[in-house]
């Protein structure tokens, strides 16, 4: 699929899990922006997330490309949260021009 992909302007991949963050840090891309994993939901379950994943919540660079997983706003299975808040992130872009 990336083979079609202009690698020249930004490059973003939506992945629902995050569980293929190191495979995808080897692709072109500038940012993968994930969830799935809703930090956990319930305590401890945030911990058992975190031993699973390489970045189970949050940010983080790895090699070129940069990685978001999100807790998101709702909820799997029993509609309840412990030590996990819902949430809606607001992602801005910026860059510099290729000269």
């Amino acid at each position: 699929l990336l083979k079609q992909v202009n690698t020249t302007e930004p490059v973003i991949l939506l992945d629902h899990r995050p569980s293929d963050i190191m495979a995808h840090s080897q692709l072109s891309i500038d940012l993968q922006v994930s969830g799935h994993t809703h930090n956990g939901q319930i305590f401890p379950a945030n911990f058992i997330v975190k031993a699973i994943n390489r970045l189970g919540y949050g940010y983080e660079k790895i090699g070129k490309g940069h990685f978001v997983v999100s807790s998101g706003y709702g909820f799997w299975g029993i509609p309840f949260r412990l030590g996990s808040r819902s949430e809606v992130w607001l992602i801005t872009l910026s860059g510099q021009q290729n000269s």
